[in-house]
């Protein structure tokens, strides 16, 4: 501006001669309207050379107007004074100008008493000459061992609109996958290593942060070419039609810039090989991450892949289960041992073999089988699976030892039990586990004078007459174990009844042979059978019987001559049970989630006899066991689910689909933080929550608030421990949470309480429900009645307690919360003695309408009043009456025929007295 002032002074004095120079700017004779100032344009681009700008002004107003002389100034260079406003000026470089113009009035000040007329105005924005930022990039490439670098370069093709910095980004078929910012105009670069040429899009953008310089793009392609030095690589063939052991044939199928000239191979079974292309045999079914190293020698170079081989085929093996797990068993009876094939590959024939020679005459083809062993020892047990596979029949055998033993049981037997006397009977040693050492103690029938001792393993000894004789055996084993059997035999003058039946289990209709081996068997000449059911007996020697039902059966036999009878009973001789129905659930239709568990429970009847179970899938996976089992299946799909039940009198199968579908409900889940605040501190909720979308979120925080925000913030305002819960909600379902670990709020109790008796009185002896309204969450209370009992502490909220004085009492309850803090708060409270009743009411959902009206209506009064009786006078004449037997006294009903306005009387009664409540115009009927 004081450049424009020595203008003004020197345009001043050259028309007055010896003048003083005179710094009056307009003073308001001249006034341009700086709205008027224009630049057309005002902004122009030097990127083809000088380019102009076209200044004017159209407004100048004042006594001295018009003005005859211009001068404008642009970013500080003066133009010559002009005699019109317009003025082109030529840009050559790049700025931003600012831009004004003096106007004034050379003659104004010619006429008398007349200074200056001039004024200077500032163009709004001044105008801009800007200039792009020009050039390109180029690129070279400097070769390193086995890929390109390259060098770029960009070249500014102008002096003007120098960048100061570089936007670098890199683009292949996907899109961009790198960008470099840079400050100078040289970098090097290194493009990913691939195997094959390729064409990458390189792009940079150059700035300056100059107002006057704008950005420029270019873009290059660059063809680059990179080569790995070994990419490790490798194929897997197994055998057909497998039986473990499977073979695989393991082939390499390395790349890159470098021969492999050495392997090494991890077959993840402990086992390694250095060849080419190997064989490899594995001997268990099972998935085996295989790393295979290229190597390249001379270089030093190697490479690494990793391949998950999955070895499968046709693999025998199987489980077993025996009572008692030991083995250990009865002699005579045997151990059941029920095995369960657990082979894979799907086989479809099965022979098994118990190694006990006793196996039945037609192989086992099932894949499962129950096998009794009745003597002692370690057996070899096999399995051995068959399927049919490329015209040709493969197998494959497990066998697995399994030891059973007898325990020691000492007993014997003797013979004849009847006969002519003096009658020698043998004894004969049966005791289990083979004894080795005998001692027989032979009594009277007295039971205390021995008649005779032996070592023998089979004494015999003569008796004089029929009776009943005690006799003890004491046995030792090699394995040092003893047992003692005392028994009293009877020798009879007759007949001993025996007999045998077979089978002695089964289903029903279950058919039994039984057969008479009474001795001596010359003697009997009639029969008399009772098989233990509902039908009737036989007289055969030798009959058939049919058991219809399930049970465990006594069947007894009396044999018998003209001289002798004698009757033989078996308790619960025949066992009998139910045909199994299989089933099992699901079926169908089952949802679930990934990963597709599905648990699955026996359904089968009669549930307390199916004892084994053998679920198979055709999803490949083995065979289970047990009543429920989870399965996982490896996704949605249809499959056949095989299960097979026995019990001990029988076994069936069930064959049927599953449908394994996506559960998509959602499962709800939540964090919060922080968990211990003060009371009105905020409370963060953040959803954890998975499932289809879109969710809605119900909160539910514990003290009654909620909310429906995915994340909300939750106040909590007063203290205690709230456990909140979270129910998310989408088209497929919903799913709750609530959090096992509380929201502890620190604070203050605000102690309150109520009782269960309206208006805050009751009656002597009548036990009145104390109830603690606090806030804060109390967790502990001491209350006092006031009555001269002791004050109770509490840990429930509610306590009852009886007056058995009238009064008034003061009662006061202190409350404590988790923190510790305590408040007390107090309320009179009225005990009477029995009164007449107190606080009559009641009250009607409707009391008005439309004739004709039917109102319920239902007393209010106080049960501490004891009433007894109620009478109602509904204001049309017409009453009810009720007391404690009626059920409607209370809450009767009544029908208004006509319009009108009908004022209630409630009259009630106690065995002190009556009271009554009356409502004025209370029914209005139109």
């Amino acid at each position: 501006m004081l450049i424009v002032v020595a203008m003004v002074v020197t345009i001043c004095c050259a028309g007055i001669a010896g003048a003083e120079p005179v710094q009056v700017l307009a003073a308001g004779d001249l006034v341009i309207n700086a709205s008027s100032m224009s630049a057309t344009p005002n902004e122009v681009s030097l990127a083809n050379g000088p380019n102009t700008i076209l200044f004017n002004v159209t407004d100048i107003t004042g006594i001295a107007a018009p003005a005859d002389n211009f001068t404008w100034i642009i970013g500080g260079e003066t133009t010559p004074i002009l005699d019109d406003p317009k003025y082109t000026h030529t840009f050559t470089t790049p700025n931003v100008y600012e831009v004004s113009l003096i106007a004034n009035n050379s003659t104004w000040m010619d006429i008398p008493g007349h200074s200056l007329a001039m004024d200077q105005k500032n163009l709004d924005g001044g105008v801009i000459a800007s200039v792009p930022i020009e050039g390109n990039f180029t690129n070279i490439s400097t070769s390193i061992p086995f890929q390109k670098q390259f060098n770029f370069e960009f070249n500014n093709t102008k002096y003007r609109g120098i960048p100061t910095n570089w936007v670098w980004e890199f683009y292949n078929s996907s899109g961009k996958f790198d960008t470099q910012i840079k400050t100078v105009p040289i970098f090097n670069y290194n493009f990913p290593v691939i195997d094959q040429d390729y064409t990458y899009t390189v792009n940079v953008t150059a700035t300056n942060s100059s107002v006057f310089v704008v950005d420029n793009f270019t873009t290059h392609q660059v063809e680059v070419l990179t080569v790995p030095l070994i990419v490790a690589n490798f194929t897997n063939t197994p055998e057909t039609c497998p039986a473990f052991p499977v073979d695989v044939s393991f082939k390499d199928n390395s790349t890159g810039f470098l021969t492999v000239d050495a392997q090494r191979w991890d077959f993840n079974d402990t086992t390694t090989s250095s060849q080419k292309d190997p064989i490899h045999q594995f001997h268990v079914p099972g998935n085996y991450r295989v790393n295979y190293t290229a190597i390249n020698n001379s270089y030093g170079y190697q490479n690494s892949s990793q391949m998950d081989v999955f070895v499968t085929g046709l693999f025998s093996n199987f489980t077993y289960d025996m009572n008692p797990a030991s083995g250990e068993f009865i002699p005579g009876q045997g151990i059941r041992v029920n095995f369960t094939n657990t082979a894979v590959g799907n086989p479809t024939n099965f022979a098994w073999n118990f190694g006990d020679g006793v196996n039945p005459d037609s192989p086992i083809t099932l894949s499962y089988a129950n096998h009794t062993y009745t003597r002692q020892g370690t057996f070899n047990v096999s399995l051995t699976v068959f399927k049919d596979c490329g015209g040709s029949r493969i197998q494959n055998t497990t066998i697995k030892p399994i030891t059973v033993f007898e325990t020691m049981i000492t007993n014997f037997t003797y013979n004849p039990t009847s006969g002519k006397y003096p009658l020698s009977v043998q004894f004969l040693d049966t005791s289990s586990d083979t004894p080795i050492q005998w001692e027989w103690w032979f009594y009277d029938k007295d039971g205390v004078t021995v008649l005779n001792y032996s070592s023998l393993q089979n004494p015999s000894w003569v008796y004089n007459s029929p009776g009943i004789y005690p006799v003890k055996l004491h046995a030792v084993n090699g394995k040092g174990q003893t047992g003692t059997k005392s028994q009293s035999i009877t020798l009879y003058d007759g007949i001993s009844a025996d007999f045998t039946g077979s089978p002695l289990s089964g289903i029903f209709p279950l058919d039994v042979q039984f057969n008479d081996t009474s001795l001596p068997a010359s003697q009997v000449t009639n029969w008399n059978w009772t098989f233990g059911d509902e039908k009737p007996g036989s007289s055969m020697q030798n009959p058939s019987h049919t058991y219809e039902r399930k049970g465990n059966f006594t069947v007894s036999l009396t044999a018998s001559n003209s001289e002798s009878t004698d009757t033989e009973v078996k308790g619960g001789y025949i066992s009998v049970g139910t045909q199994i129905t299989p089933d099992f659930t699901p079926k169908g239709l089952t949802p679930t989630r990934a990963p597709f568990v599905v648990n699955f429970t026996d359904a089968s009847t009669p549930a307390d006899e199916v004892s084994a179970w053998l679920w198979t899938f055709n999803d490949g996976t083995q065979a289970q066991t047990g009543r429920t089992i989870s399965h996982q299946f490896p996704g949605p799909g249809v499959y056949l689910v095989d299960l097979n039940v026995s019990s001990f009198w029988d076994t069936r199968n069930i064959t049927a689909e599953v449908n394994v579908t996506e559960i998509k409900v959602p499962q709800a889940d939540f964090i919060f933080s922080p968990n211990t605040v003060n009371a009105g501190d905020t409370v963060n909720f953040e959803d954890k929550s998975v499932g289809s979308r879109p969710l809605t979120w119900l909160w539910e925080f514990g003290d009654g608030g909620v909310s429906n925000e995915q994340y909300p913030d939750y106040v909590y305002q007063y203290a205690g421990r709230y456990y909140p819960k979270l129910t998310v909600t989408n088209e497929y379902g919903e799913d709750s949470k609530t959090s096992t670990l509380p929201v502890s709020v620190r604070g203050p109790v605000i102690p309150s309480f109520i009782t269960d008796k309206p208006d805050w009185w009751s009656v002597i002896n009548q036990p009145v429900t104390f109830i603690d309204t606090s806030k804060g969450q109390p967790v502990s209370w001491v209350w006092d009645f006031a009555d001269g009992t002791s004050p109770a502490t509490v840990t429930d909220p509610q306590i009852v307690h009886t007056y058995t004085r009238a009064g008034i009492y003061n009662v006061t309850m202190t409350a404590t919360n988790w923190v510790g803090d305590t408040k007390t708060a107090f309320h009179r409270f009225e005990v009477t003695d029995k009164d007449r009743p107190r606080d009559v009411n009641f009250d009607v959902p409707n009391y008005s309408g439309i004739h004709p009206l039917t109102v319920q209506f239902n007393q209010t009064t106080p049960s501490q009043s004891n009433v007894t009786e109620w009478l109602w006078d509904f204001g049309d004449r017409t009453n009810y009456f009720g007391n404690l037997t009626d059920p409607n006294a209370q809450r009767p009903t009544h029908t208004y025929l006509e319009p009108g306005q009908y004022s209630v009387t409630l009259t009630v009664r106690n065995d002190m007295g009556v009271n009554e409540k009356t409502r004025v115009a209370y029914v209005v009927v139109v």
